[in-house]
């Protein structure tokens, strides 16, 4: 049967006491069905949060479904704790994380549908580093006295994610 209401009437004699009948209806639910599937991300690290998102049908014969949101790290993929929503956020996203698969599990009383596995990509952050005018440092010697330079991001700077940009002669 598909999903949806189905009604009939039965008729039922037993031989003595004439004819009888009644109507019976029959429902059918169905499992999740996935609308819009979760997409890979990309950021740059400092980022303070990336999120993946999936859409799932709800209808009078779809009952509303759980989600469980799974990583895999390298070695298969588990339960992400406390992650049973339609969008999973992750905040402050490491260049650890670089290459990280993620997917929902959605489930209702008729059954379960897995989402596509997608990915996150973590770039580094470029940080560029220019001695001013007429200086120069070379690797592993002492600082110059007035060593001075300019960075980009400005050292002090403060990311998304909350670090702040320091440097260390």
């Amino acid at each position: 049967h598909q999903p949806g209401t189905e009604n009939s009437i039965h008729t039922i004699s037993d031989g003595c006491n004439g004819p009888a009948s009644a109507q019976q209806s029959l429902t059918v639910n169905a499992a999740p069905e996935i609308t819009t599937q979760p997409s890979q991300q990309t950021v740059t690290y400092g980022a303070a949060s990336v999120s993946f998102s999936v859409a799932a049908t709800v209808d009078t014969y779809i009952p509303a479904p759980t989600y469980q949101w799974q990583v895999n790290t390298g070695s298969g993929f588990n339960d992400i704790t406390g992650e049973t929503s339609s969008t999973l956020t992750i905040a402050n996203p490491t260049v650890a994380m670089n290459g990280y698969s993620y997917h929902v599990i959605l489930s209702n009383s008729c059954g379960s549908i897995t989402s596509d596995d997608v990915s996150l990509t973590v770039n580094p952050l470029p940080v560029t580093v220019t001695a001013n005018a007429g200086q120069s440092k070379v690797y592993g010697d002492a600082n110059p006295a007035a060593y001075t330079y300019t960075s980009s991001p400005a050292v002090g700077s403060s990311l998304a994610n909350g670090c702040v940009i320091s440097f260390r002669g």
